[in-house]
């Protein structure tokens, strides 16, 4: 069985262009609740890629290598935190990016993986 070869500068499955994150956290110097406010942003940007080698998924399974288009997403989050408790609202994915992050060619139908869905949380802890 003879393998297929990979040219030189064929892109990694996978692996983005470029990737960046971005994050602010501000914390109040007032206290509420003798406990501090609290807010963060952070962003990350996720470039263009590929789901396989260029010519190897192709020649092994007869389906050519699919591009995955860049996408951002944003996480916020707000509350309060003291020395023995915190409560935090946070907001995942802001924009309700839906973001291609595999397409798996292989077994019959294209399948699709996704980033997580905006989705919004409440977190309490407390130290005891």
């Amino acid at each position: 069985m003879c393998l297929p070869t990979v040219t030189k500068g064929t892109p990694l499955p996978l692996t983005p262009d470029w990737k960046a994150t971005f994050s602010l956290d501000y914390t109040l110097q007032r206290q509420f609740l003798d406990a501090s406010p609290f807010i963060r942003f952070d962003y990350w940007y996720t470039g263009e890629s590929v789901n396989s080698l260029a010519g190897f998924e192709s020649i092994t399974f007869g389906n050519r290598s699919n591009k995955l288009d860049p996408y951002d997403i944003a996480d916020f989050s707000t509350g309060l935190e003291s020395d023995k408790w915190s409560l935090t609202f946070s907001v995942e994915n802001i924009w309700d990016e839906r973001a291609d992050q595999f397409i798996n060619n292989r077994w019959g139908s294209p399948r699709i993986s996704i980033n997580q869905p905006r989705t919004f949380g409440l977190t309490f802890k407390y130290s005891f």
